[in-house]
């Protein structure tokens, strides 16, 4: 591969790939090493932050590993070192960069248990995103509250990142209320949240939302603990639609439309008329007395005169 690179004047080509393959296997070189020279390998990721370069994809690659690499330190280096560059990464402007660390985010946490107070500082910045005054750091802590919940002390999550995410559930941007909805739902499969009831309410809220994306994530499969309200303009607008449809079900002839004054009679409501040598002529009453008569009326009468008419002839032969 060097030498078909380097023979095409494609050498930036081949250092990228080679930069590529070392960023992607970063974590388990450093993981063979001892702690002393891991430590002095970890300014190779603030490099890579840093550097003019700025390939989001490098960023991507460090983003998937934080988890594993701040295992490999002690809570000091996670703390003074990676920290910095978790958040650099948070803030990255390309959500994939972004959305890569997040399923990290549980293991940098387990990383700091030995430290509580740097674990408590650490928490305290990933909920400041659900107070940002811009809309993607919200739509961020809202995603980030899912991959937390499993890997931090229960009450810890109901404390310090639950309120913030219930607060959301009034957001002005629909954005950020359509991420709520999707997470609200995710931790109602935690067993310990299952029954919560500022989970529940939230949902009730977002079901009657005004923005049709967050209804349907806020029902989900429809199988929440609790039941609509049977006030709800949805379920009621709803309930009349399938009244209607049953209604028009078993009606026997269909009303005419608004572009046509066609009548369209069901196969089971036409009468069998034998066929005769002259046509027969079905009048049509145009009597002023009866202009408000309905088109079934018309209907009806036109038949009866039909069949009159055959019962005469056949009486006559």
């Amino acid at each position: 591969i060097r030498d078909f690179c380097l023979s095409r004047g494609l050498g930036d080509v081949y250092k990228r790939q080679v930069k590529v393959g070392v960023l992607t296997h970063l974590s388990k070189f450093l993981e063979v090493l001892s702690t002393k020279t891991r430590e002095r390998y970890i300014n190779v990721l603030e490099e890579v932050i840093n550097s003019d370069d700025n390939n989001w994809r490098f960023h991507k690659i460090i983003a998937e590993q934080m988890g594993s690499l701040s295992k490999l330190y002690s809570p000091v280096v996670v703390s003074e070192k990676i920290v910095p560059i978790v958040f650099r990464l948070l803030e990255d402007p390309v959500s994939s960069v972004r959305k890569s660390l997040l399923p990290e985010l549980g293991g940098i946490i387990r990383s700091l248990d030995v430290s509580p107070e740097q674990q408590k500082i650490f928490q305290e910045r990933l909920v400041s995103f659900g107070r940002s005054p811009t809309c993607q750091p919200r739509i961020l802590f809202a995603h980030l509250c899912a991959h937390v919940l499993n890997r931090i002390d229960i009450q810890s999550f109901i404390t310090d990142f639950l309120p913030i995410l219930l607060n959301l559930r009034n957001d002005v941007v629909p954005n950020v209320r359509f991420t709520v909805a999707k997470t609200l739902r995710l931790l109602l499969q935690n067993e310990d949240l299952v029954h919560h009831v500022g989970i529940i309410e939230a949902l009730k809220i977002l079901q009657q939302d005004k923005d049709s994306d967050v209804i349907a994530f806020a029902r989900g499969n429809g199988d929440l603990p609790f039941e609509i309200n049977p006030d709800n303009s949805t379920s009621s607008q709803s309930s009349d639609s399938q009244t209607k449809t049953e209604n028009i079900t078993q009606t026997s002839i269909d009303a005419p439309t608004s572009n046509s004054d066609e009548i369209t009679v069901k196969s089971e409501d036409v009468v069998s008329i034998p066929e005769t040598e002259t046509p027969i002529q079905v009048p049509i009453h145009e009597n002023s007395d009866h202009e408000e008569s309905s088109p079934i009326q018309v209907i009806s009468q036109n038949v009866e005169e039909n069949l009159t008419t055959i019962q005469t002839r056949n009486e006559a032969q």
